[in-house]
């Protein structure tokens, strides 16, 4: 699975992105990394798709904390899964 993957899978669920977008005002990579978290992806395995290093994945996921009030991945992921 590709960079490119990924986004198809975001299309796939474009509804639930849209909903990232408005409630949390998600950025599009955030949306993929929730989306991919949410679809049981590991941070590591997040990194590989989308050609950066797993540092850059988790700095991205402590913006999404902030944004979601989510406190560890579990508690986003349930967040994801409500919508």
């Amino acid at each position: 699975m590709t960079r490119d993957a990924i986004s198809k899978s975001v299309r796939k669920n474009a509804g639930l992105a849209a909903v990232l977008r408005s409630r949390f005002a998600l950025s599009a990579a955030e949306i993929d990394i929730a989306l991919a978290l949410a679809d049981g992806k590991g941070i590591v395995r997040i990194a590989q798709l989308r050609g950066v290093t797993p540092h850059t994945v988790r700095s991205q996921l402590k913006a999404i904390f902030h944004k979601t009030g989510a406190r560890s991945q579990a508690q986003l992921v349930a967040t994801v899964l409500r919508l």
